[in-house]
C-alpha cells in the first residue's frame, strides 16, 4: 500500500508538472498568435493604405481625362456651330433671297447682256 500511495504520489506530482506544461505551452501559442494576427493586421491596414491611394490616383486621372474631354467636346461644339453658320452663309449666298414684294417698281441691277443691236450700234459709232 505504501508503494502504491508512493506511486500516486508521484505520478501526480508529474501530472501537476505537465498541467504546468501545458499551461505554460498555452500561454506561449496564445502570445504568438496573437503577435502574429496583430503582424497580420498591420500589414493588411498597410496594404489597404496603398489601395486606397492607388485609386484615389486612378480617381484624379480619370477626373482629369474626363475635364479634358469635356473642353475637347466643347470646342467641338463651338467649331460645329461655325461650320453650320457657315454653311447657312453659303447656302444664302448661293441662293439669296428675293427681295421683299411691295408693289414698287425695282430697278433691274443685273449688267446688261450684249445685244445685236448694241454692238451694230457701238460700231457704227466708232
Amino acid at each position: 500500500l505504501e508503494e502504491v500511495t508512493k506511486h500516486a504520489v508521484h505520478t501526480s506530482k508529474e501530472l501537476d508538472e505537465k498541467d504546468k506544461e501545458i499551461v505554460q505551452l498555452r500561454g506561449i501559442i496564445a502570445s504568438q498568435l496573437k503577435k502574429q494576427i496583430q503582424e497580420t493586421k498591420e500589414k493588411l491596414e498597410e496594404e489597404q493604405q496603398i489601395c486606397r491611394e492607388r485609386i484615389e490616383e486612378v480617381n484624379r486621372t480619370c477626373d482629369q481625362r474626363i475635364k479634358g474631354l469635356e473642353c475637347d467636346v466643347e470646342k467641338m461644339n463651338v467649331i460645329m456651330e461655325r461650320i453650320i453658320q457657315d454653311v447657312a452663309d453659303l447656302k444664302r449666298d448661293k441662293n439669296p433671297s428675293p427681295p421683299p414684294i411691295t408693289g414698287e417698281a425695282v430697278s433691274d441691277t443685273r449688267p446688261a447682256k450684249p445685244s445685236l443691236r448694241n454692238i451694230a450700234t457701238a460700231a457704227t459709232q466708232s
